[in-house]
């Protein structure tokens, strides 16, 4: 007796599994690359909006570190409230010394080689490595020999448009003696601009109140990244508020 093995004929998928797997495949595809761009959008905005707080917190400490050494008397120059341009200009001291006596209508002054004759004759020594400098005008009185004096440049800050980046914001420091300007950090939102605290009032305005009632300044400092987010039209905003009231102030 002859025994056959029996061979079945192998069974292949059909249409319809072929159209189920497809169908299958492309909806977990569509689903991973979902999550891909979520992803990528959320990395994008994460690091757009640490760009925009660096630009907030750049200047910061420059800011406060001058303004925090304005007179509570004749400390704020200037300043403006004007739209897109706000500014302020305040008086800060930069040496101090003593006066050692008047002559040829000029004040001199002991910065802390020797030599300066009005000086000696005022038994005033001057520090080795230290200075003697003559300003004009006159120092009104008492300037007695042994006063201390302080010698004050006038410091702009001011946002105004951006050289580092073309179409945008920036906040600029300029020596008003020298002219001399740098532009601090940039770009900034169009909201950013100084706010001003008038005498004991506990709400700063954007109004400038007469420059002798001036007893602070809000620093509105609203960053942006340089570019637009992953999907956005506008760049990213950070904002960041601090104030400075200027020392001694007695009201």
């Amino acid at each position: 007796m002859k025994w056959r093995r029996l061979v079945r004929p192998r069974v292949g998928m059909g249409i319809p599994e072929l159209v189920v797997s497809l169908l299958v495949m492309g909806i977990i595809g569509i689903a991973a690359i979902k999550m891909f761009i979520s992803q990528a959008r959320f990395a994008d905005l994460q690091h757009k909006r640490r760009l925009a707080r660096s630009v907030s917190r750049t200047p910061i400490n420059l800011l406060l570190s001058e303004m925090r050494m304005a007179d509570n008397i004749g400390g704020v120059a200037a300043a403006s409230d004007a739209s897109g341009a706000s500014s302020i200009t305040v008086r800060v001291p930069i040496a101090m010394g003593l006066v050692c006596g008047q002559a040829g209508g000029e004040t001199v002054l002991s910065m802390t080689s020797a030599g300066a004759a009005t000086c000696a004759a005022a038994n005033i020594t001057t520090l080795p490595g230290g200075r003697v400098v003559s300003v004009t005008p006159l120092l009104p009185a008492p300037a007695s020999i042994g006063t201390p004096a302080f010698l004050y440049q006038r410091v702009r800050f001011s946002f105004a448009a951006s050289t580092m980046l073309p179409g945008r914001r920036g906040l600029w420091r300029t020596l008003e003696a020298t002219g001399a300007t740098e532009e601090v950090a940039a770009p900034f939102d169009s909201v950013s601009r100084f706010r001003f605290y008038r005498n004991s009032n506990d709400t700063a305005d954007v109004v400038v109140p007469p420059l002798d009632e001036i007893s602070g300044v809000e620093l509105v400092l609203t960053g942006a990244s340089e570019q637009a987010g992953f999907g956005k039209t506008a760049p990213e905003a950070a904002p960041l508020r601090t104030a400075v009231f200027f020392v001694n102030r007695l009201n």
